[in-house]
């Protein structure tokens, strides 16, 4: 029936807000704390292994699929 099921639907609808209300917090530190870094005059830079390989090039092997390339947006 439409009713069964309809708590748990709420609680979904309200941890997929709640994760987006998180998501914009995030994104907006990361442009402060990216404002801040152009200010202290700080160029670009990099930090770990710089020999990473492009994960395009490599498809994803599921079983009994052919290999196919996933992105994330």
């Amino acid at each position: 029936s439409a009713i069964s099921g309809a708590g748990a639907q709420a609680k979904a609808m309200e941890a997929i807000a709640a994760l987006g209300q998180a998501r914009e917090a995030i994104v907006a530190t990361h442009q402060e704390l990216a404002k801040d870094h152009r200010r202290m005059g700080w160029g670009v830079y990099a930090a770990g292994p710089m020999d990473k390989p492009d994960d395009m090039t490599r498809p994803v092997e599921v079983p009994g699929r052919p290999g196919v390339n996933l992105r994330v947006a």
